[in-house]
């Protein structure tokens, strides 16, 4: 793996990097340093490309411990679904402020800004059972992207001048929503490998760059 992109990373869960994670723990580290995570309801450790978390859709998710709250943002993920489940599996969420989730194969965002209400989009991108890849969800006030495995696939312009609802009332999570921190809602049966928050909407060649730049690990 090639160096990604810092400027504006406020948060980096890496499940390979002993630093933020070791097998045993009930939690870790934010490799930025301003944050720390709990794995809740014992999710399952994996040695696959060097370490991960294998979430189930009963009751198993991640959650940071604190509510990370940018005005805008990019949330970044590595994962796989490994799971033909026809629910609405959430893969990450920071509720009534940002969401990625799959239903039936297909991807899907929701972002709320304080000048737009909450609604979903579908994102154009669909995922396989067993694939592996690298999502980016991003917004800097006027414009909502998505990206998969580095290329975009969505665009929604929003109302000009925006910032994200919900700063701080609602926590980071992995494999589950709900704005509370403890509490499972919308599982999916996910494995995860990298997450990450930026303060600002990255460029389509950063999230390119990022993509690349690890890729090779999975």
């Amino acid at each position: 793996q090639a160096p990604i992109v810092t400027d504006g990373l406020i948060r980096a869960l890496d499940f390979s990097n002993l630093v933020s994670y070791e097998i045993g723990n009930s939690g870790g580290f934010d490799l930025t340093g301003n944050d720390t995570f709990n794995l809740f309801n014992t999710p399952t450790p994996v040695s696959d490309y060097g370490g991960g978390i294998s979430c189930n859709n009963t009751d198993e998710f991640i959650a940071l411990a604190d509510t990370a709250a940018p005005d805008y943002v990019s949330a970044e993920c590595w994962f796989r679904r490994d799971n033909a489940d026809s629910g609405e599996n959430i893969i990450f969420n920071k509720e009534n402020s940002w969401e990625v989730k799959e239903q039936g194969g297909t991807l899907y965002w929701a972002l709320k800004a304080n000048n737009r209400s909450w609604f979903w989009d579908n994102s154009n991108a669909t995922i396989d059972v067993d694939e592996i890849c690298h999502i980016v969800l991003t917004y800097d006030g006027n414009t909502v992207k998505f990206f998969k495995n580095g290329t975009q696939t969505d665009t929604y312009t929003y109302p000009s001048g925006g910032v994200l609802s919900s700063q701080t009332n609602c926590y980071p999570k992995l494999n589950s929503r709900d704005c509370t921190r403890t509490s499972p809602r919308s599982l999916g049966n996910m494995t995860y490998f990298q997450f990450r928050i930026y303060d600002r909407a990255l460029s389509s060649d950063e999230v390119s760059k990022n993509y690349h730049e690890t890729k090779y690990k999975f």
